[in-house]
């Protein structure tokens, strides 16, 4: 699945297998094919980016608004 993170100043592009995400009512995990659904991040807690190498990344993020479509996920940061 396509994981695109843009921020005030840039934006990123990369292949990913799941995405761990936390919302101020809880955290699940997106994979390709999840249901269309925009969510909004807890502030200052981490993402999970599962890469298809079978690597995990991990960021922290002030804040921001998640837009999963089947086979993309958007993340439009509020904050860097």
């Amino acid at each position: 699945m396509k994981f695109i993170l843009i921020s005030p100043t840039k934006s990123k592009e990369m292949d990913v297998e799941w995405i761990e995400v936390q919302t101020q009512e809880s955290n699940f995990v997106i994979k390709k094919g999840h249901a269309p659904i925009i969510v909004i991040l807890a502030p200052n807690k981490e993402l999970s980016l599962g890469l298809q190498d079978g690597s995990t990344t991990i960021m922290t993020v002030a804040g921001g608004i998640l837009e999963v479509n089947r086979n993309t996920a958007t993340l439009l940061l509020t904050n860097e």
